[in-house]
Formats: C-alpha cells, structure tokens, sequence
C-alpha cells in the first residue's frame, strides 16, 4: 500500500516545494541583477567623471611655456633627391605659405576632389565589367585624370616660388605617378593639415560648449 502511494506523495511534495523554490531562485536572481546593475551603472559614472576630467584639463588655456613652444616648432622637412634627364637634383618638401597653399589646396578641391567618388566606385564598376580588355580601359578612364591633378600638384610642391625652373612638362617627364603621389603625401605632412584641422575642429568643439554653458 505504501509503494503504491508514493507517486501521490511525490507529486503532492514537489507541489508544495516549487513554489518555494522558484520563490528562491527568483529572489537570487533578482539580486544578483541588482548587483550586475549597480556594478555597471558605478562603473559607467566612473568612466563619465574620468572623460569629463580629462575634458576639463584639455580646455585650461595654454601657459606662456606652451604657446612659445607653439610658435617654435620644427619645421616637418623632407630632403629628396630625383634622378632626372639633366641628372640628380636635390629638393626640399617644406610647409607652403599660405599664398602658395591657397593654390595648392584650390587643386585639390576643384581638381582631385570630384574623382574620389569615381575611384571609390572603381571596383564595382570592374565586377560590373566584362572582360580584361574592358576592366584595363575602365581602369585608364578613371585614373587617366589623376595623372594630370598630381603634375599640376607636384609642379608646385617642387617650385613654390617658380625659382626652380620646374614645369608641368619636367614633372611628368621625370617623374612617375607612384613618386609624384609619394611627394604629395609628403607635402601634407609638412603643412600639418590634421593637426590644423583637428585644432581648428576642437576650437568650434569649444565655442559650443562654452555657448551652451552660457546660455544654461
């Protein structure tokens, strides 16, 4: 009679422990959440305080020591020398003046600028393509224009002051696209165009903010 009983038993007892059980498991639960919470909510305050600290820092204005070294600074020089026709000359890639960087960068706006676009696109205008002939012509099409933005620039890198000599024509015939790229690559470092931009972006940054505090 007893064996017969037991699976009643069994049932009755696991009907009146669950509900404890699951009562249990969802106070842990519920708890360790609480803790998981508070854990990241501590460490995401912590973080907010170190980013706003180190903002606070950033905006103190510089110290008479820290602008003298501002207005000191190296110039970014770059010594190169080409083989040419006439046989090798030396230059040196140095920041432009202003006068000469307004030519220059009006190149790159009006000139290299609307074919990023087109050489961006390059690769799924060739999957689109349909045979060598027609990917190497679409190819050309597309860098074909390049060749004669980079001369223009190059011309200006090597005679900013048109001391030198050096024309379009001397550019293209003594050196290749690879090298004329190289050299504009070279000519941006040394006029710190990031550091400029990335100044000039942190100064707008700052204006609003302190319209904001302000205003607030």
């Amino acid at each position: 009679m007893k064996t017969k009983n037991l699976p009643q038993d069994r049932t009755k007892i696991e009907a009146e422990l669950r509900p404890k059980i699951e009562q249990e498991l969802e106070q842990k639960f519920a708890k360790l959440f609480e803790d998981e919470v508070a854990k990241l909510n501590k460490f995401n305050q912590e973080q907010i305080s170190r980013a706003i600290d180190e903002w606070k820092k950033e905006q103190k204005p510089p110290d008479p020591e820290e602008i003298q070294k501002l207005i000191s600074q190296e110039y970014f020089e770059f010594e190169m020398a080409l083989e040419t026709a006439d046989g090798k000359r030396t230059f040196t890639i140095r920041e432009l003046p202003q006068a000469i960087e307004k030519k220059y960068y009006k190149q790159v706006k009006t000139a290299l600028i609307p074919h990023i676009q087109e050489i961006a696109g390059l690769t799924i205008a060739l999957s689109d393509t349909q045979g060598i002939e027609e990917k190497v012509l679409k190819m050309l099409d597309t860098f074909e224009p390049l060749f004669e933005i980079l001369s223009d620039l190059v011309t200006l890198i090597l005679d900013p002051y048109g001391k030198e000599g050096i024309d379009k024509a001397w550019v293209q015939n003594n050196l290749s696209s690879f090298r004329m790229w190289n050299i504009v690559i070279a000519q941006d470092t040394a006029n710190r165009v990031r550091s400029f931009f990335s100044v000039a972006s942190k100064a707008s940054l700052d204006g609003k903010m302190m319209g904001v505090s302000i205003q607030s």
